[in-house]
């Protein structure tokens, strides 16, 4: 055989003693040019293993991809390797554990891992957490001590208790879905005093007390009507003195007794327009069905309003009469000098002997008569005697007479 051809890189090898030249010298030709060509890729050599490399420098892959690595592994280094844009690992917090870095093409040099865990890719600048509590503060000034503004869409709170109940329910908070334009809601001061709560040019306020803090400015005109009212719901602790008048209450409301609890204690103090007198002394009479004024026993209203209804209750010590039979009681409205109550707006009591005797008829009564018109303010308590003779006398030491126009 003259020659022979090697496996790995196809050169023809001359026989020795069996191939003449020149055929010989030609071979050898073509076998070295095949030599200085090879690379090491198929067919031009054998491939080189790593044990058949020494990389001393840097290895550069001129801008190509490292495919079908298995993994890298890279030796703890003294500090973290500042080349940009490479990864190495070093000790990170004195503790010589070796952490993942890797340096950006800006020369940053920042963690990937810290003491076994991954180090948060993204961060927000100004968050810290101390006790169960994230704190967000303006970190652009340096200080980190101004709290920051944060601008987002709803929020949902969740009680601060590790349970199924805090990871499935919340309270959302959020705008209006109407909202047309910005504007701040900003909660009021702390307050010991329960309070209403209003709300005007997105600011909250906490300045009406729940006891006595409703006034007449707080009340539309004709709006309180007795579908508002549950019965036996107002008493004196829910009315200021002297806040509610005829212009906070419909005309056709429709107030009775059953909207008022028994135990209310609300006085004509407590209403705008109303007064009281005490009765005090002797007053005589002939026996005559003439009503005589009560000495004593006039009210006057500040500003009665036109055909609403006056209230007119009696208490305190009886009256004692002295002589004289079936005492009649009435109540009349004048303006001094012209009465406008009929005489059918009469309280009649029982009957006497002639003899001294308390006198609870008007204790008995209490009712409620037709308005005064304009002009007409004086609510008088009037008395008669049907019957009798001589001197007739009633007494008293102390008769409380309310008159309140509702």
């Amino acid at each position: 055989m003259a020659n022979t051809i090697s496996p790995n890189m196809n050169l023809v090898v001359p026989s020795v003693g069996s191939e003449n030249g020149p055929t010989y010298a030609f071979d050898v030709n073509t076998s070295l040019t095949l030599i200085d060509q090879h690379d090491h890729s198929p067919g031009k050599g054998v491939q080189i293993t790593p044990a058949g490399m020494n990389i001393n420098v840097a290895l550069n892959f001129n801008n190509n991809l490292a495919t079908n690595l298995k993994a890298i592994q890279l030796d703890n280094q003294s500090g973290p390797n500042t080349t940009p844009g490479t990864i190495s690992v070093a000790p990170n917090g004195g503790t010589g554990v070796g952490d993942l870095y890797y340096t950006d093409y800006s020369g940053a040099t920042f963690p990937l891992t810290q003491n076994g865990a991954v180090v948060a890719i993204a961060t927000i600048e100004g968050i810290t957490w101390a006790s169960g509590t994230f704190s967000f503060t303006d970190a652009q000034g340096g200080a980190n001590t101004t709290p920051a503004s944060l601008d987002a869409g709803s929020v949902t709170v969740r009680p601060t208790i590790a349970n199924a109940q805090s990871l499935n329910y919340g309270i959302t908070i959020g705008p209006p879905s109407g909202i047309t334009s910005a504007y701040n809601f900003t909660l009021p001061a702390n307050t010991a005093t329960n309070s209403f709560l209003t709300f005007q040019s997105g600011v909250v306020s906490a300045t009406i007390p729940v006891a006595n803090g409703i006034t007449a400015g707080n009340i539309a005109n004709n709006t309180i009507t007795s579908a508002q009212i549950a019965n036996n719901t107002i008493t004196a602790t829910q009315i200021a003195s002297g806040t509610i008048t005829s212009t906070q209450i419909s005309g056709s409301a429709g107030i009775a007794g059953s909207q008022l609890s028994s135990t209310a204690g609300i006085t004509p103090g407590q209403l705008a327009n109303s007064s009281t007198t005490e009765i005090i002394g002797t007053f005589y009479s002939n026996a005559t069905a003439t009503f005589t004024t009560v000495v004593g026993g006039t009210v006057a209203l500040s500003a009665p309003v036109n055909n609403r209804p006056i209230m007119i209750s009696f208490s305190g010590n009886p009256l004692i009469c002295s002589g004289g039979f079936n005492r009649l009681y009435r109540i009349i409205i004048s303006n001094g000098s012209s009465t406008i109550v009929a005489s059918n707006y009469i309280v009649a009591s029982p009957g006497g002997d002639g003899n001294i005797t308390n006198d609870p008829g008007i204790f008995n009564w209490s009712g409620t008569i037709p308005g005064a018109t304009a002009g007409y303010n004086q609510v008088a308590l009037q008395f008669a005697f049907s019957s009798g003779g001589g001197s007739i006398s009633i007494t008293t030491s102390g008769v409380n007479m309310y008159v309140t126009q509702v």
